[in-house]
């Protein structure tokens, strides 16, 4: 499909081109021209080729013309022979349809070389002209004619423009495309509003779950300290009351640190601080504070031995480990009635490097296939309602697996309904067994 130019980029220079036999004296004549008249020519005049061949001309000629601007030429030939020239001359006219090709000629006969210019099939575009001597007459002729060529160029544009069968269908192409990009944009739009619409949902849903959160324990401790306040005399329940005060408070606490968490998490202000600490040790201790919570739901806890090839001297931050691997116990006690957990601990190396696994298996409810993708998502529950029986609101998983992205890992999940689940924290470790390695880990460590 031909390319126009658009109208307002037709009013810059005219390209000039000059095929000559001597290029080096026409060379130093024409920048002497340019030179003397720097400002009067810049404004018109715009690359000014001289070359002595045919072939270099010719592929000038049809590079500016891809951009529709139809360069001037011009033909000086004083050492060659007149046949030649008309064959050059024929060629160039051919070459530039709509453009000049200005034939400077030195004969003093000139009659001849007329009649042949007539007879060429773009005579019009051809135009004979006695060779220039002076500097004057080199400037106003190029003036002359880029005047000449930009009315030929804006005359030309309009034409092919109204004349092009091709206009018409590529409006409609273009009406078509814009058709289809608005619709995308519609499309867009649409889904933009479903998730501000779904997002408004999740904020009315933790508006409410946090209410119900904290009014419970809130009320449980308004109570007992009302009764405390109005009764000073000691009785045995008072001790049970004042337990149930710690517990709620404590519950309440807990939920605001998650709820801190979350927000230090999302603006990316979290401090990671390695150390070097045997992962066992980690997950045995992680394990003691909750045995006694799973024992006193009759659940059979379990901690299995670790493999001997895990090393015991590992660079991690114990302080968000612990935080990960007590959320996702403390998630798999709260949804196991009845049953056992398991924890237990291996590693590997992968492509990457080592990779450390901490697995967390339990025999509770397990996760329905179409909330597997959800259940990381800040605020979400299987179970929405404010009256569910878990209670929670929904930030355990989700803070837990942008600990492990902070961390350099992640965690993995995979469940059956009414069968358990299979929670993993898996880490991006060095291996501590390299000496280099740890070299450097003690070097880091070390450094203040």
């Amino acid at each position: 499909m031909t390319q126009h130019a658009k109208p307002s980029e037709l009013s810059r220079q005219v390209e000039m081109i000059v095929l000559s036999d001597d290029t080096a004296g026409l060379k130093q004549q024409l920048a002497d021209v340019m030179n003397a008249n720097d400002i009067s020519l810049t404004s018109w005049v715009g690359q000014l080729h001289v070359t002595g061949e045919l072939d270099d001309c010719c592929y000038l000629v049809q590079k500016y013309q891809t951009t529709y601007y139809m360069p001037m030429v011009f033909v000086s030939l004083n050492h060659t022979s007149l046949e030649q020239v008309h064959s050059v001359v024929r060629k160039l006219s051919v070459i530039q349809e709509h453009g000049l090709v200005i034939w400077l000629n030195d004969q003093p006969d000139t009659a001849q070389a007329f009649a042949f210019a007539d007879q060429l099939d773009n005579a019009q575009h051809v135009m004979l002209m006695s060779t220039p001597a002076t500097a004057l007459q080199w400037r106003q002729l190029m003036i002359a004619m880029a005047k000449m060529q930009r009315s030929i160029n804006q005359q030309q544009w309009t034409t092919r423009l109204l004349a092009d069968e091709d206009h018409d269908q590529k409006l409609i192409k273009q009406l078509a495309q814009a058709n289809v990009n608005a619709a995308c944009i519609m499309a867009e739009l649409e889904e933009a509003r479903d998730l501000a619409m779904a997002a408004d949902q999740a904020k009315g849903n933790f508006l409410a779950n946090i209410t119900h959160e904290l009014r419970t324990p809130l009320s449980a401790i308004m109570g007992f300290a009302e009764i405390l306040r109005e009764d000073l005399t000691h009785h045995p329940e008072h001790v049970q009351f004042l337990q149930c005060i710690y517990d709620n408070g404590q519950n309440l606490l807990e939920i605001l640190d998650s709820i801190l968490l979350l927000t230090l998490l999302d603006s990316d202000e979290l401090v990671v601080e390695t150390q070097i600490a045997n992962p066992a040790a980690i997950l045995q201790k992680v394990y003691l504070q909750h045995k006694q919570e799973a024992q006193q739901q009759g659940l059979a806890f379990n901690l299995h031995d670790t493999p001997r090839d895990i090393p015991t001297d590992m660079v991690l931050d114990v302080k968000w480990v612990e935080q990960i691997l007590n959320r996702l116990v403390h998630n798999a006690i709260k949804f196991t009635p009845k049953g056992q957990i398991d924890m237990s601990m291996n590693w590997h190396q992968s492509q990457a490097g080592y990779q450390l696994h901490f697995v967390i298996r339990d025999t509770g409810i397990g996760i329905k296939p179409q909330i597997m993708q959800s259940i990381f998502e800040p605020f979400h529950q299987a179970d929405n309602s404010a009256s569910r029986r878990y209670g929670g609101i929904g930030l355990g998983l989700a803070i837990s697996r942008k600990l492990a992205h902070c961390l350099g890992g992640d965690i993995h999940v995979s469940s059956v309904p009414d069968q358990g689940s299979f929670f993993e924290l898996i880490l991006n470790v060095a291996d501590p067994r390299d000496t280099k390695t740890t070299a450097c880990i003690h070097d880091d460590v070390l450094r203040p």
